[in-house]
């Protein structure tokens, strides 16, 4: 299994941030991949307009479920809605796939192509965008409670092992097989770009990102909650959650995040699930890590959590998962007809 050559390793180049005995409030869970799986490629495929309809909301849903459904479709995908600063409705799914062969014959499937040619030709009141990244099994991290499994630690073949890195500064990185060897620096780290306003709509404009940019997927779930938890985390812990997220959308230079989307789970149907989970994009894993560590909002954050695990231990009933990626290999963004705004538009050139 690729993750069993873990962030423990002796001999490693640079050391781990656990200090010796420590142990978590709350046992959590990694992702654990077949040593034939080297690399993932996950797509962020969605839609977005002013005033998306119930029609228009059903038609993506549609579209989308039929497209990855096709041979050489993801191992497993969701869907998520939000309304953006900008205030466009957005609906997007979130595709993994464990081998790039497979990605590009889904993209080179007829229906899919046919599909995403017509879009490309239409310039209605609708945009669409579709975000690939691939990222190699040494280069992410998961975590998760084994009674809740989302996002990438979720698709099939992977089994999910306890581990201890986890509730202290540094976990993240810990996880992340290759921090034992590389320190995963990336370009961005000390020139974060400065946005930029680019025509966009009625366009179609590709973005290739740098190597080593960072994608956060970090959830949480209340559908087991009984009245007194979902209580606490409604009242204590979502509103510095959403200070937090208010502030890295506002200030992308300082904190070295370039995008991030606060989204609620839908089903297929469009009907919400008791779950949301915050999208981000940072230049570097530096950055993300210099927020978690440092800054008075995700201290807050940070600083719940820990009291509410503290207090329920073992009764824990919020479940709460993340996946970071530190792309090393391949990432393109397809924007068309979307707004100056959307995603990465206003940091990199378009190709």
């Amino acid at each position: 299994m690729n993750q069993s050559k873990n962030a423990g390793m002796e001999d490693r180049c640079y050391p781990m941030q656990k200090k010796p005995g420590f142990t978590p409030a709350v046992q959590r869970y990694s992702a654990e991949f077949p040593d034939d799986i080297s690399a993932f490629r996950v797509c962020y495929l969605g839609v977005q307009g002013r005033t998306l309809s119930a029609s228009d909301s059903r038609q993506f849903l549609d579209i989308a479920s039929t497209l990855f459904n096709q041979p050489d479709g993801p191992l497993l995908f969701d869907f998520a809605q939000y309304t953006d600063p900008q205030s466009y409705d957005t609906i997007f799914a979130t595709a993994y796939w464990s081998d790039k062969n497979s990605y590009k014959k889904w993209l080179n499937n007829s229906v899919y192509r046919e599909w995403w040619n017509d879009i490309k030709k239409d310039k209605g009141d609708l945009g669409y965008f579709r975000e690939s990244i691939e990222v190699s099994t040494s280069s992410l991290e998961t975590i998760a409670f084994k009674e809740y499994i989302r996002g990438l630690a979720a698709c099939p073949r992977h089994k999910i092992k306890p581990m201890g890195e986890s509730g202290y500064w540094g976990a993240a990185r810990d996880r992340i097989p290759a921090s034992g060897f590389n320190k995963l620096e990336s370009s961005l780290i000390d020139a974060v770009p400065q946005p930029n306003t680019r025509p966009s709509i009625g366009k179609r404009l590709r973005i290739r990102l740098p190597q080593n940019i960072v994608v956060i997927r970090s959830g949480v779930s209340w559908r087991d909650c009984g009245e007194e938890q979902l209580t606490s985390y409604e009242k204590n812990l979502k509103p510095k959650l959403d200070l937090g997220m208010e502030f890295l959308r506002q200030n992308p230079v300082e904190s070295g995040c370039l995008n991030m989307r606060q989204v609620d789970v839908i089903d297929s149907e469009g009907k919400l699930e008791k779950e949301s989970f915050c999208l981000g994009y940072f230049a570097s894993l530096q950055h993300l890590e210099s927020w978690s560590r440092n800054h008075p909002s995700h201290l807050a954050i940070f600083g719940q959590a820990q009291k509410e695990r503290q207090k329920y231990k073992d009764r824990l009933e919020l479940r709460t998962y993340h996946e970071i990626f530190v792309v090393d290999r391949d990432a393109d963004l397809d924007y068309v007809n979307c707004h100056h705004l959307t995603g990465l538009i206003p940091y990199f050139a378009p190709q």
